[in-house]
Protein backbone atom coordinates (compact mmCIF):
# COMPACT_ATOMS: atom_id res chain seq x y z
CA UNK A 1 0.00 0.00 0.00
CA UNK A 2 3.09 2.33 0.97
CA UNK A 3 4.47 1.78 -2.71
CA UNK A 4 1.25 2.47 -3.97
CA UNK A 5 0.79 6.08 -2.58
CA UNK A 6 4.47 6.39 -3.40
CA UNK A 7 4.11 5.62 -6.75
CA UNK A 8 1.01 7.32 -7.27
CA UNK A 9 2.35 10.23 -5.23
CA UNK A 10 5.26 10.23 -8.01
CA UNK A 11 3.41 10.44 -10.69
CA UNK A 12 0.99 13.95 -9.63
CA UNK A 13 4.94 15.09 -8.94
CA UNK A 14 5.57 14.61 -12.62
CA UNK A 15 2.59 15.88 -13.71
CA UNK A 16 2.42 19.34 -11.82
CA UNK A 17 6.42 19.91 -12.71
CA UNK A 18 6.05 18.57 -16.11
CA UNK A 19 2.88 20.57 -16.93
CA UNK A 20 1.37 17.60 -18.03
CA UNK A 21 -2.16 16.40 -17.18
CA UNK A 22 -2.36 12.45 -16.08
CA UNK A 23 -5.14 10.25 -15.49
CA UNK A 24 -5.51 8.69 -12.10
CA UNK A 25 -7.63 5.65 -11.62
CA UNK A 26 -9.39 4.62 -8.38
CA UNK A 27 -7.11 3.27 -5.84
CA UNK A 28 -8.59 0.88 -4.01
CA UNK A 29 -12.09 -0.48 -3.30
CA UNK A 30 -10.84 1.56 0.52
CA UNK A 31 -12.01 4.75 -1.20
CA UNK A 32 -10.83 7.04 -4.55
CA UNK A 33 -10.21 10.68 -4.86
CA UNK A 34 -8.66 13.12 -2.39
CA UNK A 35 -10.56 12.14 0.18
CA UNK A 36 -9.34 8.66 0.25
CA UNK A 37 -6.01 9.80 1.88
CA UNK A 38 -6.77 12.87 3.35
CA UNK A 39 -5.13 13.01 6.67
CA UNK A 40 -7.30 12.33 9.58
CA UNK A 41 -8.84 15.58 11.62
CA UNK A 42 -6.69 17.78 9.28
CA UNK A 43 -8.48 21.34 8.43
CA UNK A 44 -8.26 21.82 4.82
CA UNK A 45 -7.60 25.19 3.70
CA UNK A 46 -5.05 27.32 1.27
CA UNK A 47 -3.15 29.78 3.41
CA UNK A 48 -0.16 32.06 3.19
CA UNK A 49 3.24 31.07 4.42
CA UNK A 50 4.92 34.12 3.54
CA UNK A 51 2.87 37.39 4.79
CA UNK A 52 2.57 40.63 2.66
CA UNK A 53 4.46 43.52 2.84
CA UNK A 54 2.09 45.19 4.92
CA UNK A 55 1.60 42.05 6.73
CA UNK A 56 -1.29 40.25 6.21
CA UNK A 57 -1.64 36.77 6.29
CA UNK A 58 -4.50 35.04 4.75
CA UNK A 59 -6.80 31.70 4.73
CA UNK A 60 -9.12 30.17 2.53
CA UNK A 61 -11.54 27.91 4.01
CA UNK A 62 -12.62 24.22 2.28
CA UNK A 63 -14.74 22.60 4.76
CA UNK A 64 -18.34 24.08 6.63
CA UNK A 65 -18.50 23.96 9.92
CA UNK A 66 -19.35 25.58 13.41
CA UNK A 67 -17.24 26.98 16.32
CA UNK A 68 -13.88 28.23 14.26
CA UNK A 69 -11.28 29.11 17.25
CA UNK A 70 -8.48 31.07 15.89
CA UNK A 71 -5.26 31.52 18.05
CA UNK A 72 -1.96 33.19 16.85
CA UNK A 73 1.18 32.90 18.82
CA UNK A 74 4.73 33.81 19.02
CA UNK A 75 6.57 30.75 17.51
CA UNK A 76 9.20 29.39 20.06
CA UNK A 77 11.67 26.87 19.71
CA UNK A 78 12.28 23.39 21.89
CA UNK A 79 15.57 21.95 20.91
CA UNK A 80 15.64 22.97 16.89
CA UNK A 81 11.62 22.37 16.63
CA UNK A 82 9.40 25.41 16.15
CA UNK A 83 6.75 25.07 18.55
CA UNK A 84 3.35 28.12 20.00
CA UNK A 85 5.19 30.44 22.27
CA UNK A 86 3.20 33.32 23.90
CA UNK A 87 -0.61 34.20 22.58
CA UNK A 88 -0.42 36.98 20.91
CA UNK A 89 -4.78 36.81 20.57
CA UNK A 90 -7.54 34.20 19.60
CA UNK A 91 -11.37 34.51 18.61
CA UNK A 92 -14.34 32.80 17.63
CA UNK A 93 -16.87 32.59 15.36
CA UNK A 94 -19.86 30.72 15.16
CA UNK A 95 -20.17 29.11 12.01
CA UNK A 96 -18.04 29.38 8.20
CA UNK A 97 -18.43 28.01 5.34
CA UNK A 98 -16.12 26.55 2.16
CA UNK A 99 -14.93 29.42 0.38
CA UNK A 100 -14.68 31.73 3.12
CA UNK A 101 -11.73 34.09 3.51
CA UNK A 102 -10.19 35.02 7.07
CA UNK A 103 -7.08 37.81 7.25
CA UNK A 104 -4.98 38.26 9.40
CA UNK A 105 -2.93 41.10 10.35
CA UNK A 106 0.92 40.25 11.72
CA UNK A 107 2.25 43.83 11.91
CA UNK A 108 -0.48 44.79 14.52
CA UNK A 109 -3.77 43.19 16.12
CA UNK A 110 -6.67 42.45 13.00
CA UNK A 111 -8.81 39.87 11.37
CA UNK A 112 -11.10 39.76 9.34
CA UNK A 113 -13.83 37.42 7.28
CA UNK A 114 -15.01 37.83 4.47
CA UNK A 115 -13.22 41.81 5.33
CA UNK A 116 -15.56 42.34 7.80
CA UNK A 117 -13.59 43.12 11.09
CA UNK A 118 -13.25 40.64 14.00
CA UNK A 119 -13.47 42.22 17.59
CA UNK A 120 -10.36 41.02 19.29
CA UNK A 121 -8.74 41.92 22.56
CA UNK A 122 -4.96 41.56 22.04
CA UNK A 123 -3.98 42.32 25.46
CA UNK A 124 -0.93 40.32 24.95
CA UNK A 125 0.29 40.74 21.13
CA UNK A 126 4.00 40.76 20.76
CA UNK A 127 5.78 42.03 17.45
CA UNK A 128 8.01 39.36 15.96
CA UNK A 129 9.08 37.91 12.90
CA UNK A 130 7.86 34.46 13.08
CA UNK A 131 4.30 33.00 13.98
CA UNK A 132 2.50 30.07 14.61
CA UNK A 133 -1.57 29.87 14.20
CA UNK A 134 -3.83 27.56 15.17
CA UNK A 135 -7.12 26.19 13.72
CA UNK A 136 -9.90 24.65 14.43
CA UNK A 137 -13.44 23.84 12.99
CA UNK A 138 -16.10 21.41 13.97
CA UNK A 139 -17.34 19.86 10.58
CA UNK A 140 -20.29 17.55 9.82
CA UNK A 141 -17.28 14.89 9.98
CA UNK A 142 -15.86 15.49 13.29
CA UNK A 143 -13.14 17.94 15.04
CA UNK A 144 -10.76 19.65 12.00
CA UNK A 145 -7.34 21.15 13.39
CA UNK A 146 -4.22 22.41 11.87
CA UNK A 147 -1.67 24.14 13.12
CA UNK A 148 0.68 26.46 10.03
CA UNK A 149 3.55 29.11 10.48
CA UNK A 150 3.97 32.41 9.28
CA UNK A 151 6.79 34.81 9.04
CA UNK A 152 6.70 39.19 7.95
CA UNK A 153 9.25 39.77 4.94
CA UNK A 154 11.96 42.39 5.67
CA UNK A 155 13.63 44.20 3.08
CA UNK A 156 16.86 45.70 3.77
CA UNK A 157 17.57 45.32 6.91
CA UNK A 158 21.29 44.91 8.27
CA UNK A 159 22.21 41.46 9.25
CA UNK A 160 22.94 42.14 13.22
CA UNK A 161 22.93 39.86 16.19
CA UNK A 162 18.83 39.62 15.89
CA UNK A 163 19.41 37.88 12.40
CA UNK A 164 21.52 35.09 13.90
CA UNK A 165 19.48 34.73 17.09
CA UNK A 166 16.14 35.40 16.15
CA UNK A 167 14.78 36.72 12.66
CA UNK A 168 16.60 33.99 10.77
CA UNK A 169 18.45 32.04 12.27
CA UNK A 170 16.69 31.52 16.01
CA UNK A 171 20.19 30.35 16.97
CA UNK A 172 22.69 29.90 14.71
CA UNK A 173 25.13 27.89 16.10
CA UNK A 174 22.49 25.02 16.33
CA UNK A 175 22.71 24.80 12.48
CA UNK A 176 26.25 24.20 12.07
CA UNK A 177 27.99 20.72 12.08
CA UNK A 178 32.08 21.82 11.92
CA UNK A 179 32.29 17.72 12.25
CA UNK A 180 31.21 17.44 8.85
CA UNK A 181 32.31 20.70 7.19
CA UNK A 182 35.96 19.25 8.14
CA UNK A 183 35.39 15.96 7.50
CA UNK A 184 34.24 16.62 3.56
CA UNK A 185 37.21 19.07 3.32
CA UNK A 186 39.67 16.53 4.13
CA UNK A 187 38.44 13.58 1.90
CA UNK A 188 40.14 16.07 -0.51
CA UNK A 189 42.85 18.36 0.83
CA UNK A 190 44.29 17.74 4.31
CA UNK A 191 46.08 21.73 4.84
CA UNK A 192 46.98 24.84 2.87
CA UNK A 193 44.95 28.48 2.98
CA UNK A 194 41.46 27.94 3.43
CA UNK A 195 39.34 30.91 2.45
CA UNK A 196 35.77 30.59 4.56
CA UNK A 197 33.12 32.90 2.81
CA UNK A 198 30.94 34.07 4.74
CA UNK A 199 31.80 32.99 7.55
CA UNK A 200 29.35 34.79 10.09
CA UNK A 201 30.42 34.21 13.57
CA UNK A 202 33.24 32.04 13.03
CA UNK A 203 32.37 28.68 13.93
CA UNK A 204 33.78 26.98 10.94
CA UNK A 205 36.36 29.35 10.44
CA UNK A 206 37.38 27.70 13.80
CA UNK A 207 36.64 24.45 13.36
CA UNK A 208 38.85 24.50 9.86
CA UNK A 209 42.09 26.60 11.99
CA UNK A 210 41.99 23.59 14.76
CA UNK A 211 42.37 21.16 11.95
CA UNK A 212 45.32 22.58 10.89
CA UNK A 213 44.28 25.07 7.95
CA UNK A 214 45.89 28.41 7.41
CA UNK A 215 42.22 30.05 7.65
CA UNK A 216 41.03 33.40 6.63
CA UNK A 217 37.49 34.36 6.90
CA UNK A 218 34.98 37.27 5.48
CA UNK A 219 31.47 38.14 6.03
CA UNK A 220 29.32 41.32 5.02
CA UNK A 221 27.72 41.47 8.84
CA UNK A 222 29.48 43.49 11.40
CA UNK A 223 28.15 41.83 14.24
CA UNK A 224 29.16 38.42 12.70
CA UNK A 225 32.56 39.84 12.30
CA UNK A 226 33.13 40.58 15.49
CA UNK A 227 32.05 37.62 17.19
CA UNK A 228 34.53 35.55 14.58
CA UNK A 229 37.70 37.80 15.65
CA UNK A 230 36.89 36.20 19.21
CA UNK A 231 36.83 32.64 18.24
CA UNK A 232 40.02 33.13 15.75
CA UNK A 233 41.80 36.65 16.03
CA UNK A 234 40.71 39.54 14.81
CA UNK A 235 43.83 39.32 11.72
CA UNK A 236 42.22 36.48 10.41
CA UNK A 237 38.76 37.80 9.32
CA UNK A 238 37.42 41.12 7.22
CA UNK A 239 34.45 42.22 6.77
CA UNK A 240 33.39 42.33 2.95
CA UNK A 241 30.05 42.66 0.87
CA UNK A 242 31.11 40.74 -2.14
CA UNK A 243 28.67 42.34 -4.49
CA UNK A 244 30.55 45.97 -4.19
CA UNK A 245 34.23 45.11 -3.03
CA UNK A 246 36.73 42.11 -4.03
CA UNK A 247 37.99 39.62 -1.40
CA UNK A 248 40.28 41.69 0.93
CA UNK A 249 43.10 39.39 0.86
CA UNK A 250 46.14 39.45 -1.26
CA UNK A 251 46.96 35.83 -1.40
CA UNK A 252 45.55 32.99 -3.74
CA UNK A 253 43.79 30.20 -1.52
CA UNK A 254 44.68 26.34 -1.83
CA UNK A 255 40.47 26.34 -1.08
CA UNK A 256 36.99 27.95 -0.13
CA UNK A 257 34.32 27.32 2.04
CA UNK A 258 31.54 29.10 0.50
CA UNK A 259 28.22 27.25 2.91
CA UNK A 260 25.28 29.42 1.99
CA UNK A 261 26.71 32.29 0.68
CA UNK A 262 25.60 32.41 -3.09
CA UNK A 263 21.63 32.58 -2.78
CA UNK A 264 22.74 36.02 -0.66
CA UNK A 265 24.27 37.82 -2.71
CA UNK A 266 22.89 39.83 -5.64
CA UNK A 267 25.44 38.95 -8.32
CA UNK A 268 26.01 35.51 -7.72
CA UNK A 269 27.91 34.74 -11.20
CA UNK A 270 30.16 37.85 -9.84
CA UNK A 271 31.02 36.65 -6.74
CA UNK A 272 31.98 32.84 -7.87
CA UNK A 273 34.12 35.22 -10.49
CA UNK A 274 35.70 37.11 -7.65
CA UNK A 275 36.76 33.78 -5.70
CA UNK A 276 37.87 32.33 -8.91
CA UNK A 277 40.86 34.81 -9.19
CA UNK A 278 41.52 34.25 -6.01
CA UNK A 279 42.16 30.63 -6.37
CA UNK A 280 45.58 29.20 -6.53
CA UNK A 281 45.72 26.22 -8.89
CA UNK A 282 43.97 23.08 -8.26
CA UNK A 283 42.44 25.10 -5.38
CA UNK A 284 39.61 23.29 -4.16
CA UNK A 285 35.58 24.78 -3.78
CA UNK A 286 33.19 23.29 -1.47
CA UNK A 287 29.84 25.06 -2.00
CA UNK A 288 26.27 24.70 -0.45
CA UNK A 289 23.63 26.44 -1.83
CA UNK A 290 19.78 26.57 -3.15
CA UNK A 291 18.49 25.62 -6.28
CA UNK A 292 15.91 28.06 -7.82
CA UNK A 293 14.40 25.40 -10.32
CA UNK A 294 13.39 22.99 -7.97
CA UNK A 295 10.08 21.13 -7.41
CA UNK A 296 9.03 22.82 -4.15
CA UNK A 297 9.94 26.42 -5.54
CA UNK A 298 7.48 25.65 -9.01
CA UNK A 299 5.01 24.40 -6.60
CA UNK A 300 4.88 26.96 -3.59
CA UNK A 301 5.94 29.99 -5.61
CA UNK A 302 6.07 33.22 -3.17
CA UNK A 303 5.66 30.67 -0.34
CA UNK A 304 8.86 28.98 -1.00
CA UNK A 305 11.26 28.79 1.69
CA UNK A 306 14.18 30.29 -0.51
CA UNK A 307 12.28 33.61 0.18
CA UNK A 308 12.13 33.35 3.97
CA UNK A 309 15.77 34.85 4.80
CA UNK A 310 15.60 38.51 3.70
CA UNK A 311 18.94 38.35 3.15
CA UNK A 312 18.43 36.02 0.00
CA UNK A 313 19.22 39.03 -2.84
CA UNK A 314 20.38 36.21 -5.27
CA UNK A 315 17.71 33.13 -4.52
CA UNK A 316 16.22 33.42 -8.21
CA UNK A 317 18.95 33.41 -9.94
CA UNK A 318 21.05 30.66 -8.47
CA UNK A 319 19.96 27.28 -9.91
CA UNK A 320 21.49 23.57 -10.97
CA UNK A 321 21.73 24.80 -14.31
CA UNK A 322 22.93 28.23 -13.61
CA UNK A 323 25.94 26.79 -11.37
CA UNK A 324 26.81 24.26 -13.78
CA UNK A 325 27.30 26.61 -16.40
CA UNK A 326 29.43 29.24 -14.55
CA UNK A 327 31.52 26.91 -12.95
CA UNK A 328 32.63 25.16 -16.26
CA UNK A 329 32.75 28.42 -17.68
CA UNK A 330 35.31 29.81 -14.92
CA UNK A 331 37.07 26.49 -15.38
CA UNK A 332 35.93 24.11 -12.14
CA UNK A 333 35.80 21.15 -12.50
CA UNK A 334 33.08 19.07 -10.64
CA UNK A 335 34.18 16.56 -8.47
CA UNK A 336 30.99 15.63 -6.55
CA UNK A 337 27.52 17.46 -7.67
CA UNK A 338 24.18 16.54 -5.05
CA UNK A 339 20.71 17.88 -5.66
CA UNK A 340 17.84 17.05 -3.21
CA UNK A 341 15.84 17.20 -0.30
CA UNK A 342 12.72 19.24 0.42
CA UNK A 343 12.96 22.64 1.62
CA UNK A 344 10.34 23.51 4.03
CA UNK A 345 10.21 24.45 7.65
CA UNK A 346 7.49 24.99 10.31
CA UNK A 347 4.61 23.16 11.94
CA UNK A 348 2.27 22.21 8.97
CA UNK A 349 2.04 18.19 9.20
CA UNK A 350 1.17 18.81 5.71
CA UNK A 351 5.31 19.90 4.30
CA UNK A 352 6.79 17.99 7.06
CA UNK A 353 5.04 15.01 5.76
CA UNK A 354 6.02 16.25 2.11
CA UNK A 355 9.73 16.73 3.50
CA UNK A 356 9.51 13.23 5.21
CA UNK A 357 8.54 11.43 1.91
CA UNK A 358 10.96 12.94 -0.23
CA UNK A 359 13.73 12.25 2.58
CA UNK A 360 12.67 8.37 3.56
CA UNK A 361 11.14 7.02 0.13
CA UNK A 362 14.10 6.09 -2.14
CA UNK A 363 12.20 6.27 -5.06
CA UNK A 364 11.23 10.36 -4.11
CA UNK A 365 14.77 10.93 -3.60
CA UNK A 366 16.08 9.56 -6.77
CA UNK A 367 13.75 11.62 -8.94
CA UNK A 368 14.89 14.70 -7.22
CA UNK A 369 18.12 13.88 -7.57
CA UNK A 370 18.46 13.09 -11.09
CA UNK A 371 15.63 15.90 -12.43
CA UNK A 372 17.91 18.28 -9.97
CA UNK A 373 14.63 19.61 -8.94
CA UNK A 374 15.59 19.41 -4.90
CA UNK A 375 15.95 22.76 -2.97
CA UNK A 376 19.70 22.10 -1.66
CA UNK A 377 22.87 21.87 -3.85
CA UNK A 378 25.95 20.72 -2.47
CA UNK A 379 29.24 21.06 -4.52
CA UNK A 380 32.84 20.02 -4.37
CA UNK A 381 34.68 21.44 -7.49
CA UNK A 382 38.36 21.85 -8.52
CA UNK A 383 40.19 24.56 -10.16
CA UNK A 384 41.57 23.29 -13.53
CA UNK A 385 44.79 24.31 -14.43
CA UNK A 386 43.76 24.78 -17.94
CA UNK A 387 41.53 27.39 -17.32
CA UNK A 388 37.48 27.51 -18.54
CA UNK A 389 36.37 24.42 -21.49
CA UNK A 390 33.83 25.96 -24.44
CA UNK A 391 30.61 24.34 -23.69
Amino acid sequence: MIKTKAASLVKYIVAKSLKRRLVFLPLSENGSGAGAWQIKDLLLMRYTYRASSEGFVTYQLQEDGRDLQFSLYTMALLGSQPISGELCFSFQLPSVTRGDNLRINLNEPGAWMNDRSIDLAPDHFKQTRKYIAKLQLHTAQGLRTRSVMHYLPYENKPIGEDYYFGDDYTEYPLHTVTAYAVNLVHQHCTGGRLLDIGCALGIYTKAFMDAGFDVRGMDISEFGIAEASKRVGPDRVRQCNLDLSDIPFETTFDAFWMWDVLEHVSDPEGALTKVTKKAAPGAWLFLHTSNSDSLSHRLLGSDWEGYSDYSHYGVDKVSATSLAAWLNNMGWEIVDWQCGQVWVFGVDPVFIGLRNAFDTIPELATFLSERELGDNLIVVARRREDGPRSS
